[in-house]
């Protein structure tokens, strides 16, 4: 699968478009879909993601996070989308794991020593919150 997961500048420095908010990034994410990606996922500041892929729109959105470094997180959420990817995971399955990777990444200081385990990241990514968006 061809998939892209850049964060919000450089969404909007791919697509042109001035992402103030969830609707941008999810307008971004869309257009890069529709240049053939077949999943755009656009990494939010706030530690969720949107995602457009031919099953349509798709918004994770995360509660509370206290960031302690956030070194490595856009490098974690890649991975980790690569890893649910390649193990076949339903879109949504894998848009909770990514995004649990990099939440879990910036509660650590420090680079590969904050990844999480996969069951540690499994538990995390069962909570969060998937809804597919107008888009």
């Amino acid at each position: 699968m061809h998939a892209c997961s850049p964060n919000e500048e450089e969404a909007s420095a791919l697509t042109g478009i001035d992402i103030g908010g969830k609707d941008d990034a999810l307008s971004a994410a869309r257009k890069l879909h529709e240049s053939g990606f077949e999943l755009a996922c656009v990494k939010l500041g706030d530690g969720g993601c949107v995602a457009f892929s031919n099953e349509g729109p798709r918004s994770v959105s995360v509660g509370p996070i206290n960031p302690v470094d956030t070194t490595g997180a856009g490098d974690a959420f890649s991975g980790a989308l690569a890893v649910a990817l390649a193990e076949s995971r339903p879109r949504d399955d894998a848009l909770r794991f990514a995004t649990a990777a990099a939440n879990l990444a910036v509660m650590r200081s420090g680079s590969q020593e904050s990844y999480a385990s996969r069951d540690e990241t499994d538990r995390w990514a069962a909570a969060l919150g998937i809804e597919a968006p107008n888009a």
